[in-house]
C-alpha cells in the first residue's frame, strides 16, 4: 500500500495502548467522546409491568418505503491527515476541500481541528465540527458548521459552544434542521436548529442521551440518562422535534444506548426494564408498548434492516470490552441466525444484504503480524509481544448466501476507534458502505511509518475483495447517494 505521513502520531494511536506512553505531545481533544451512563444507583422500587405478547404472535406492518438504488460510487467525506475535512470520489480523485485552516501543531496561534463529516440525506451539503482551542484565551470552542460539497465552499455556522463537547450531531431525514449532541460534566442535551441557521431549541437533556428521527422529520425519539435500574431519572421522551415539545412516555428504559424508528416510522425498537430485567421490545411511534421481540442478559445493541424485517442484535453491556454474537432476528417468525461469535460493530448495508462487522482479534489469531507491524520492535516496548497486538478486523456477511467474509485486519485509527462503543447511534448517521452496497471505505495506520490510509474494498461479483488506498486519512464515510 502507499501511504502518507501524518504530523501528530499521538493524535491517532488506537488501541495499541502500549505504544502510547511515547507520545508526551500535546493534543486537541477527539470530540467523539459521547456521554456514558453514571455510577449504578440501584432503585428497588421500578414499576411492575404487564407481560407483551410476543411479537411473533403480533400484527405488525413491517413494510418500508422502497430501497433506493444508490450510484455506483457517491462521495467519501473523510478527516485529512492534518485534521481538515474533504470530499473525494470512491478512486481517490476529485478531491474537494471542505475546510483548510486545520492546525494540529503550532501553538503560536489558535489550535483547529474538525471533526465528524456527515452528509446530508441527499449529499448536496455536509456537516461537521470544528475545535478550536487559544493558548491566549485558554478556552475552547467547538462550532457545529454545514457546507455545500463543493471545493473551498461558503461555510456556515450553526452553533457554538465554549461550555459543552459536541460528540455528535445528525441531520432530519428531511435535511432542513439538524439534533446536535451537547454534554459537560452534569449533562447532556438535543438542540435542534434549522440547517440554514437560527436559533436552537433544547428537545430534551439527561446525564446520557441518544436519539432518532422518525422518517417524516417531524419527530424525534430519545433515551436518556441509561436505565432505571441504575438511575430513577432515566426516560425516553417522544415529540415535535422543531417547536422542541419532548413528552417523557411511561416505559420505563433498560441497557441500552440508541432507539430506533422503523423504516416506515410507525414503531421503534427499544429496551425495556421489566421487571428489573431486559426486554426488546417494539413500541409506537407514541412510545405504547407493543409486543417483545427478545428477553435481554446484559443490554441491547441493534439496528433495523433498511426492508424492516429484520434486525441485527448484540446482547452486551460494553461491545467494545465485552464483544459478543451478532443475531439477525426476523421479526415476524423470531428466526434467529448467528452471524458472528464476538463482534464490537457492525453497520447494514443500504439495500439490507450485507452486513458489515467490525471485531478485534490479536496479530496471532489473525494468522500472523501484518505488514504494517513490520519493524513496530524498533519504536515499542521491547518487551512488546507482537503476537498480542490487537487488531480490527472487517468482514461482511451476506443474507442470501449466509456466509462471512473477511476484508482486512487493520490497525483502526483513533478517531475510528472512539466511536465503536457508540457504533449504534453512529450508524444512525453514518455509513461505510457505498450507495450501491459493493464497497467499504477503510481506514488503518502504520506506526512504525507514522502514515495512515483510506482504502475502499470493492466486493465483486463473485464475492472476491480488492482492496485499493486512494488516499490519506483517519475516519471517512460514504455518501448515501
Amino acid at each position: 500500500m502507499r501511504w502518507q505521513k501524518f504530523k501528530n502520531r499521538c493524535q491517532y494511536l488506537s488501541v495499541v495502548l502500549i505504544l502510547t506512553s511515547a507520545c508526551n505531545r500535546a493534543e486537541l481533544p477527539s470530540g467523539l467522546l459521547p456521554t456514558r451512563t453514571p455510577a449504578p444507583q440501584p432503585n428497588p422500587a421500578l414499576a411492575t409491568a404487564n407481560a407483551l405478547a410476543e411479537c411473533t404472535q403480533t400484527k405488525l406492518d413491517l413494510t418500508a418505503p422502497p430501497i433506493a438504488t444508490g450510484p455506483a460510487n457517491g462521495q467519501i467525506g473523510y478527516i485529512t491527515i492534518d485534521g481538515n475535512i474533504a470530499v473525494m470520489d470512491a478512486t481517490g480523485r476529485g478531491v474537494k476541500d471542505i475546510t483548510t485552516d486545520a492546525n494540529l501543531d503550532d501553538r503560536s496561534r489558535d489550535l483547529i481541528s474538525y471533526r465528524f463529516p456527515t452528509f446530508s440525506n441527499d449529499s448536496k451539503n455536509i456537516a461537521f465540527v470544528s475545535i478550536r482551542s487559544s493558548a491566549r484565551t485558554q478556552g475552547m470552542t467547538q462550532t457545529v458548521h454545514t457546507a455545500p460539497t463543493e471545493n473551498r465552499p461558503k461555510i456556515t455556522n450553526l452553533l457554538s459552544t465554549i461550555e459543552d463537547n459536541i460528540p455528535y450531531f445528525d441531520w432530519s431525514p428531511d435535511d432542513q434542521s439538524l439534533a446536535i449532541l451537547g454534554i459537560n460534566p452534569t449533562v447532556g442535551s438535543i438542540k435542534v436548529i434549522s440547517s440554514t441557521g437560527g436559533t436552537a431549541r433544547i428537545f430534551d437533556n439527561g446525564t446520557t442521551v441518544y436519539w432518532h428521527w422518525r422518517k417524516d422529520s417531524a419527530a424525534l425519539f430519545a433515551h436518556l440518562g441509561g436505565s432505571t435500574g441504575f438511575n430513577r431519572d432515566a426516560k425516553m421522551s417522544v415529540g415535535d422535534a422543531r417547536n422542541a415539545t419532548a413528552r417523557k412516555i411511561t416505559l420505563a428504559p433498560g441497557d441500552f444506548q440508541a432507539p430506533q424508528f422503523s423504516p416506515n416510522g410507525k414503531y421503534v425498537l427499544v429496551v425495556v426494564n421489566t421487571n428489573n430485567s431486559n426486554e426488546l421490545v417494539l413500541s409506537d411511534s407514541d412510545g405504547n408498548a407493543i409486543c417483545r421481540v427478545t428477553t435481554l442478559t446484559d443490554g441491547g445493541f441493534f439496528a433495523w434492516s433498511p426492508d424492516g424485517k429484520r434486525i441485527a442484535l448484540m446482547d452486551t453491556a460494553s461491545p467494545v470490552f465485552e464483544p459478543a454474537p451478532i443475531d439477525i432476528i426476523e421479526i415476524a417468525s423470531g428466526k434467529r441466525t448467528r452471524v458472528h461469535e464476538q463482534a464490537t460493530a457492525f453497520f447494514w448495508s443500504p439495500n439490507g444484504q450485507r452486513l458489515a462487522i467490525y471485531s478485534v482479534r490479536s496479530a496471532a489469531e489473525s494468522g500472523g503480524v501484518p505488514n504494517d507491524l513490520v519493524g513496530l520492535k524498533q519504536t515499542a516496548d521491547p518487551d512488546l509481544d507482537m503476537n498480542t497486538v490487537p487488531l480490527l478486523r472487517i468482514e461482511f456477511f451476506d443474507i442470501s448466501s449466509g456466509k462471512s467474509t473477511l476484508i482486512a485486519d487493520t490497525l483502526p485509527t483513533r478517531d475510528f476507534v472512539s466511536l465503536l462503543g457508540y457504533f449504534d447511534q453512529y450508524s444512525r448517521a453514518l455509513t461505510p458502505w457505498s450507495p450501491d452496497s459493493t464497497k467499504l471505505v477503510l481506514t488503518g495506520l502504520s506506526l512504525p511509518r507514522e502514515t495512515t490510509d483510506i482504502a475502499v474494498a470493492n466486493i465483486t461479483s463473485s464475492g472476491n475483495i480488492e482492496i485499493k488506498p486512494i488516499g490519506g486519512g483517519t475516519l471517512a464515510f460514504w455518501s448515501t447517494r
